[in-house]
């Protein structure tokens, strides 16, 4: 761990220092990124993007289109839609798709409109799920707030996409002739911010995990950028890749909205994970070694942190653990769920944390056999017998309560 203060360092050398700590940063994203396994998880979204994309586009459009607000701005999303999402030689085949789905959309039942919505719904669903995983969330949103959170994104989206476009337009129309390249960037630009915008609201709402919305802006605009790049070097690929058409013909489109969709979505999750591991940026807590025992005492200050609340009456946020608990905030909220599973803590109507009993009726031999015991089993031989007596004499010098503890590390800590 690079611990040198930097103030007293020649500014070539503070600079190299950085570059190391931020390429060191990256190596643990990339760990983060293929330990979740989201090269196949783009694969599998990306064939749920196949089925789910034009009935969703089609679903949103319905119901924009009962509120007369919206109505000016379909043509806007559907724009947006078919620029940043699909690439050029694939657009024809989507925009196809999307009119026979809409010119059908009035005949359905609504029997048939259900399985349009449950179409629709199930690539969200998908999303949310790889999301919570990324950001270690084992227990999903109820089903209310899920649909209450689809329903906002479905009426909210056309809108802000729809207003946004038509601000872009607007500021680039007035450019034309040898000052056409201004309107091109305005474009680009205009494209790349709203893809920001959305890409905000994603990481910062759909995890059910606390999200710092710095975090997330850093991490919405770290993918639009690396998205817009990705688009220009796809379109200059596709023009490149002419064998395609030679080989495929008139189906040349399909592999290459499978390629873009691919690579659309290993960006939008190297987001997400770029976005869940900022909180390990803070204090470089993503040097820190890992593991159960690390685990232990981290929870351990948690139950400390929230009895030393409790004395004054307050409940803590997630955000509040981050203080005391030098760890990314989906450890800290991973950490919390399995204080709460144990009946150790609970979560109030605000959204805080307090402890479910008093700190002198909680043994800290209970909160090792939840982070301990189960870890310790699982890779070590568990028929060894003369391990299970050395591991019971650990939990045997644990039983003492919380309150003990804090007694005992206030008198340690007490200058003598």
């Amino acid at each position: 761990m690079i611990t040198t203060n930097r103030s007293f360092l020649p500014y070539p050398l503070a600079l190299w220092l950085r570059w190391l700590e931020m390429m060191g940063f990256l190596r643990f994203i990339g760990r983060r990124l293929l330990a979740d396994r989201c090269i196949e998880v783009a694969a599998s979204l990306t064939f749920t993007t196949l089925l789910s994309f034009v009935p969703l586009i089609t679903l949103t459009l319905i119901v924009a289109s009962a509120f007369p607000v919206f109505s000016a701005y379909s043509d806007s999303f559907k724009q947006f839609l078919l620029e940043n999402l699909v690439p050029d030689s694939a657009t024809r085949i989507i925009t196809v798709y999307m009119r026979q789905f809409s010119d059908n959309a009035g005949k359905l039942t609504a029997a048939g409109l259900a399985m349009l919505a449950l179409t629709a719904i199930s690539l969200m669903l998908t999303i949310e799920r790889t999301f919570n995983a990324i950001w270690r969330v084992k227990k999903s949103r109820p089903l209310a707030r899920q649909m209450l959170l689809y329903w906002t994104v479905l009426t909210l989206g056309p809108l802000l996409l729809g207003l946004g476009l038509s601000l872009t337009n607007g500021l680039s129309s007035p450019f034309t002739g040898k000052w056409r390249w201004i309107d091109e960037w305005l474009s680009l630009a205009g494209s790349a911010s709203l893809s920001a915008v959305v890409l905000l609201i994603v990481y910062g709402l759909i995890p059910n995990r606390f999200v710092p919305w710095p975090h997330a802006l850093i991490g919405a605009i770290t993918t639009a950028i690396l998205l817009t790049l990705a688009k220009l070097g796809f379109a200059l690929y596709v023009e490149m890749a002419r064998s395609y058409q030679l080989i495929y013909g008139a189906f040349a489109s399909f592999p290459i909205l499978l390629l873009w969709l691919q690579l659309m979505w290993l960006l939008v999750l190297f987001g997400a994970e770029l976005t869940a591991g900022l909180g390990y940026w803070q204090h470089r807590a993503w040097q820190r070694p890992g593991g159960h025992q690390q685990r232990f005492q981290d929870a351990l200050n948690a139950l400390v942190c929230l009895a030393q609340a409790q004395q004054h009456g307050h409940e803590l946020k997630q955000a509040d653990f981050r203080v005391h608990l030098h760890t990314g905030y989906d450890e800290i909220g991973h950490i919390l769920d399995c204080l709460e599973q144990a009946k150790l803590i609970t979560r109030t109507q605000n959204e805080g944390w307090v402890l479910l009993r008093q700190p002198d009726h909680i043994q800290l031999d209970a909160l090792y056999d939840v982070f301990m015991m189960p870890t310790l089993h699982k890779e070590s031989c568990a028929h060894d017998q003369a391990l299970r007596v050395r591991l019971n004499q650990a939990r045997a010098a644990l039983a003492v309560s919380l309150q003990h503890f804090i007694s005992e590390s206030s008198q340690t800590s007490r200058p003598q």
